[in-house]
């Protein structure tokens, strides 16, 4: 089936406005939530929600998107992991070899100095 919406530009306008329009209902039902429950969260835990309702917004606007205005499957957007094994390693790998000789040529150059830090992990969440 062709796209509900042919031109893309357009679609992607479309999903913009949808995906913004999602996420500000989306903080006003959880600021809503918050205010009629009464709960006093730390800003941690208010934060961790805000996140996840953002990532649910975003999953089902994806989703919706993709089936009805585009129509075409989920796994047309490339979910399938079929013969990616080798990119996947690259992907993982490459990054790492790069910092780690970038940091070696800085170091052994005299442009960079490993000092000790401390830091107390658990002073971040509370």
């Amino acid at each position: 089936m062709p796209p509900l919406i042919r031109k893309g530009w357009v679609r992607v306008v479309v999903f913009l406005i949808a995906y913004i329009v999602l996420i500000l209902l989306a903080g006003t039902l959880l600021a809503g939530f918050f205010l009629v429950t009464g709960e006093q969260e730390n800003a941690a835990v208010i934060y961790n929600r805000s996140l996840f309702m953002s990532f649910a917004v975003s999953v089902i606007c994806v989703f919706a998107f993709r089936l009805y205005v585009d129509r075409k499957s989920i796994l047309s957007l490339g979910l399938t992991t079929s013969d990616q094994l080798s990119n996947a390693v690259t992907g993982l790998v490459l990054p790492i070899a790069i910092l780690g000789i970038g940091s070696l040529i800085l170091f052994f150059n005299g442009n960079l100095e490993w000092i000790n830090i401390n830091s107390d992990a658990g002073s971040l969440v509370n």
